[in-house]
This record gives structure tokens, C-alpha cells and sequence, in this order.
């Protein structure tokens, strides 16, 4: 996920001087792809980290 980021970064940055039209275009999706994926892994993997304590509040909560 941070070299997704990372490649987001590197996508967006030669966006700060003026490109041709094509370049610009080609940047702005590779960037685009690259936020996408890293979101995608983040919400896949994120449910996987949990509070103890939030986790054994929903386990008491299914037993009643």
C-alpha cells in the first residue's frame, strides 16, 4: 500500500511544471490507478485490524 502511495507520488509530481498534453494525460491516470489501488488495499485489510475492545464488545452483543 505505501509504494502504491509512493508511485502516486511520483505520478503527481512532474504535474507541478508544465507538460505536454499526452504526458499530462498519462500522469494523471497512473496516478489515478495508483490512489485507486492503495484505497482498495486499504479498505480490504483495514477490517482486519482491531480495537480488543471494540471486538469483545461485538462478541457480547452477538451472544445476547
Amino acid at each position: 500500500m505505501a509504494a502504491l502511495f509512493g508511485m502516486c507520488g511520483v505520478f503527481l509530481l512532474p504535474l507541478v511544471h508544465l507538460q505536454p498534453e499526452n504526458l499530462t494525460i498519462l500522469f494523471l491516470f497512473g496516478g489515478r490507478a495508483c490512489i485507486m489501488g492503495a484505497f482498495t488495499v486499504l479498505y480490504i485489510y483495514a477490517p482486519e485490524v482491531r480495537n480488543p475492545k471494540t471486538s469483545l464488545g461485538r462478541e457480547m452483543i452477538a451472544v445476547i
